[in-house]
């Protein structure tokens, strides 16, 4: 897998350089659900579902990725409010 080093953080050669200065609260650094869901052998190669769609409001992330996601939250979300 291909990469680039940006403040110690290996992310995917992919991942959007424009990306790299993450809103508070997000990305691997600061993230553990980031650093969990979002690492693939050490790699960054994308946000968490919490990130995706609270913070970033699925504008950050593949398109498949914020489906998967949205309707993840959605199925948590309708099952504890209900």
């Amino acid at each position: 897998m291909d990469f680039y080093v940006y403040q110690d953080i290996k992310y995917i050669d992919y991942f959007p350089k424009e990306w790299l200065e993450h809103w508070p609260k997000s990305g691997p650094v600061v993230c553990a659900d980031c650093k969990v869901e979002g690492m693939i052998d050490t790699i960054f190669v994308h946000y968490c579902g919490t990130c995706l769609i609270q913070v970033y409001k699925g504008k950050r992330g593949l398109p498949e990725d914020f489906k998967l996601y949205y309707k993840r939250f959605l199925n948590i979300n309708s099952y504890f409010l209900a």
